[in-house]
């Protein structure tokens, strides 16, 4: 058997550095020290011991701070309203939470602890603040009232309840607490309400659980109740609190706590509003930070032009508020008296189509982002940009979907590196684990469709098949079913590719389970969907194959043929094809070098995978290459005529290898400096997607580059224009995401007011203390001292009436750093609304080189 993919053709993410590359300085986009016959890292220990002489290696606090866990089954209070989204969650108690304790506390769920209380619980928790552990911080928490999240518990049934470890300790026992008979959940809740039923010392620890087992509920209690558990750590005198709302017997139809009318006047469009006055909208209250002009409520990041000052009930003059929402909790394990959930099914498969919840078809127009598959442990580029920074490029670009590579140790909460924390302060101090759920969270609060695929068992190499020597299919399927069950609480979590690229012995329909790739795939989708029954099952295919395979080359899980011949096992309304192809940039495949390449490409890619897109849904899980920029030149006709094969078909779900500007062999949609994108691949992929050429704006706000965005302190700025002066062109929001110490990062959006479609932009400002701009995507940048000019990139000039252009930057300053107040387009005025983020400041020593990490 000839190897068609040789171990090294396409090293993906294990090429941090390249022969040849400088990766040692220069600006952001140098790459970070790897391994191999890379420079070694150097800066771990200088860093450290800089943060320890300034003192300030605690004052980072909470971000440096361990956190530690939570209950996640039945789901604790805390943990609930962070699933639901820290930002904006639905339900009026954790709004409520975020308006008398900010969102910090959320960000901080596992982190409610007392440090040296060594079992001392009652003495040191004083009644009314069990839920908080006494402390200030979670206050919000402790409040008594009958629309927290509940989890429905069957009495006299026994348990295994779940406790979410995201830095677990191998020592230590949990205490186990339920509400007596005749609780009223109305009142503060105090040491004599509760009833101590279970103890469960040195409790296993599973994928990130501790499994608190045999708990058993009494038999007479029923209605709200509230289940109180104490984690005591015994080699420390570190303990754990959690508060977790239970239902027992049938859940009654919830009446929660209602909001007060609205007596505010509805928001208005087209109105302006002086700073300070309110407005009701979406059942909320909201005041004006500073004068703005036609900014919506709700449409703005969390440090926008609003803030929310209280909820209503709206009138007759206000929006209807809508129903609190309940969040989905993480893992439900099945008790020991069987439970029947209500049916769900989530995302589907009709046909050759991939269906939404609500049954509307979707096209996936997706990326690869990998690093959290590697010994990193984290998405690549943090050392060259701001994670959330990205997130945004990516949808202005038009993407709506990312596919997140894994592997085992990077969700058993693994240190991280290669992080530049200059540029990301909210991910200081923060583990592998804990990233990828603010990383997932973000991605699913910008409407991002997200694949977890299971990359690597070893985070080194692709293996064969899905177990090793080292990694067994037992472990495999656990992992599969801890991403399974972790994520479901997010809206846009489509589904899992259950292994990448089987390859070598890896077989299909021979009858050997050692082999058979397509046995062990019915395995692991039956395990998959029964921890969560809303996700699809992205299966790729094999190499080659002893029967009902052709005789030409194929790629790593590119090759699905014998699918003709031995069906999948797994629900068709779950399945989803997803084969891998490249071309010579990758691996020169015999037939590459034919005389009649490319017009011999259809029919290998009909017979490897085309046969079956009018029956399955087809999604290229990887394609790429350098498109013409190094690499084999036959790369750019090999692309394009893969995507005129796949229009032709009707295959146009696909995720793009890859965002990252650092695979070896194919380059990414970035260029090597992190922040401009190669536009004739982003053209490309608009061709295959059916858009006309211009990259479509995201309509989701840009996120925060803080962990918990604080009210903005920005100088109102009138956006009326003096009186003779021409009109306005544009309405300009300017946002400084994150700020520290003489550094920032900001993004610009731009709407234009004009009438005649735009060939050709340009924006101009004054910077008020003399920042400068140090890298900027979406656009190209000039400055000369104060005077800023942005103007147009190759792939966004063209602009409608009423069309969005963002871009984002990476700026400097020193003493002050104020937020610009006038723009021009094109020579004319913009009204503006600027928003300059209050975040914490933090002061690093200085260091040589590209990236602020390297341990």
């Amino acid at each position: 058997m000839n190897a068609h993919r040789q171990d090294g053709a396409r090293a993906h993410a294990c090429r941090l550095c390249q022969p040849g590359r400088d990766v040692a300085g220069g600006s952001g986009g140098a790459l970070p020290p790897a391994t191999g016959s890379c420079p070694v890292p150097y800066r771990t220990l200088a860093l450290s011991l800089a943060f320890l002489a300034l003192g300030l290696f605690c004052s980072l606090a909470p971000s440096m701070v361990l956190s530690h866990g939570s209950m996640s089954y039945p789901l604790s209070r805390i943990y609930a309203c962070y699933l639901e989204g820290p930002e904006s969650p639905d339900t009026l108690a954790c709004r409520d939470a975020i308006a008398a304790g900010g969102t910090q506390p959320l960000y901080d769920w596992n982190e409610v602890n007392l440090p040296d209380v060594n079992g001392q619980h009652r003495d040191r928790i004083p009644d009314g603040r069990l839920c908080s552990a006494g402390r200030d911080k979670y206050a919000a928490f402790d409040q008594p009232r009958t629309d927290w999240y509940r989890t429905v518990l069957s009495p006299a049934s026994s348990y295994t309840f779940r406790y979410a470890a995201t830095a677990p300790h191998n020592q230590g026992y949990f205490e186990i607490y339920l509400t007596r008979p005749g609780y009223d959940p109305t009142q503060p809740l105090t040491w004599t309400d509760l009833e101590q039923i279970a103890r469960i010392d040195e409790p296993p620890l599973v994928a990130g659980y501790y499994l608190l087992e045999g708990v058993t509920l009494p038999a007479d209690r029923v209605g709200h109740h509230l289940l109180y558990t104490i984690w005591q750590r015994t080699d420390s005198p570190e303990a754990f609190y959690a508060c977790s709302d239970v239902w027992l017997g049938t859940e009654p139809t919830p009446t929660p706590t209602p909001a007060p009318p609205c007596s505010e006047p509805a928001w208005q469009p087209g109105q302006l509003y002086e700073a300070g006055s309110r407005v009701s909208h979406q059942g909320r209250v909201w005041q004006a930070r500073w004068t703005n002009l036609d900014v919506e409520p709700d449409s703005e990041p969390a440090s926008g032009p609003w803030e929310i000052v209280g909820y209503c009930t709206a009138g007759e003059a206000g929006t209807p508020t809508p129903p609190p929402a309940t969040p989905a909790a993480t893992p439900t394990p099945t008790p020991t008296a069987e439970a029947s959930p209500a049916p769900s099914q989530g995302y589907t498969v009709q046909g050759n189509q991939i269906l939404d919840p609500a049954g509307t078809p979707l096209l996936l127009r997706g990326v690869s982002w990998f690093g959290f598959e590697t010994h990193e442990h984290v998405v690549h580029g943090l050392w060259a940009r701001n994670w959330q920074a990205m997130i945004t490029q990516m949808a202005d670009l038009g993407f709506n979907a990312v596919r997140i590579p894994v592997c085992p140790a990077t969700l058993q909460d693994s240190s991280v590196s290669s992080i530049g924390y200059s540029r990301n302060p909210d991910l200081q101090g923060l583990t592998s684990l804990a990233i990828l759920d603010r990383l997932l969270q973000a991605f699913d609060q910008q409407g991002f469709y997200i694949l977890l695929d299971h990359h690597r068992p070893d985070c080194n190499a692709i293996s064969e098949l899905w177990y090793t020597e080292s990694y067994s299919e037992e472990q495999w399927i656990d992992d599969l079913v801890f991403m399974a069950q972790r994520y479901s609480h997010l809206a846009h979590f489509l589904g899992i590719d259950l292994k990448n690229e089987p390859h070598g012995a890896a077989t299909w329909g021979t009858g050997n389970p050692a082999t058979d790739w397509d046995l062990a795939a019915a395995r692991a989708a039956a395990a998959v969907l029964a921890a969560n029954p809303n996700l699809l099952i992205f299966v790729e295919g094999i190499q080659e194959n002893p029967t009902c395979s052709g005789d030409q080359n194929h790629w790593w899980g590119g090759n699905l043929e014998p699918l003709a011949c031995t069906p999948l096992a797994i629900p068709r309304e779950k399945l989803v094809l997803s084969p891998h192809v490249y071309g010579p940039d990758v691996y020169v495949q015999p037939y590459f070098n034919h005389a009649d390449f490319p017009a011999n490409l259809p029919a290998i890619w009909e017979a490897h995978f085309g046969q079956f897109a009018d029956d399955y849904p087809v999604v290229i899980g990887e394609f790429g290459g350098r498109y013409g920029h190094g690499g084999d030149p036959r790369d750019r006709t090999w692309q394009d005529a893969l995507v005129d094969y796949l229009v032709q078909k009707g295959i146009r779900s696909s995720f793009y290898w890859s965002w990252n500007a650092n695979s070896g062999d194919t380059g990414g949609i970035l260029q090597d400096d992190w922040n401009q994108v190669w536009s004739d691949k982003v053209a490309l992929l608009h061709r295959l997607w059916g858009l006309d050429g211009t990259p479509l704006p995201s309509p989701s706000p840009s996120p925060s580059a803080t962990a918990s965005p604080p009210a903005s302190t920005a100088t109102p700025v009138p956006p009326s224009t003096p009186t003779g002066a021409p009109p306005a062109l544009c309405r300009v929001h300017y946002q400084v995401e994150s700020v520290w110490e003489g550094g920032f990062v900001a993004n610009v959006a731009w709407t234009y007011l004009g009438s005649q479609r735009l060939s050709g932009w340009e924006l101009a400002w004054t910077f008020p203390a003399g920042q400068r701009i140090s890298q900027i995507w979406n656009g190209v940048v000039s400055q000369e001292g104060d005077q800023v000019r942005v103007r147009h990139a190759d792939w966004n000039a063209a602009v409608e009436p009423n069309g969005q252009v963002t871009f984002g930057f990476l700026g400097t300053w020193a003493g002050e750093n104020p937020a610009p107040t006038q723009f021009r387009l094109n020579g004319q005025p913009c009204l503006a609304n600027a928003a300059q983020a209050d975040a914490p400041r933090l002061f690093l020593p200085a260091v040589m080189g590209g990236t602020d990490d390297s341990s």
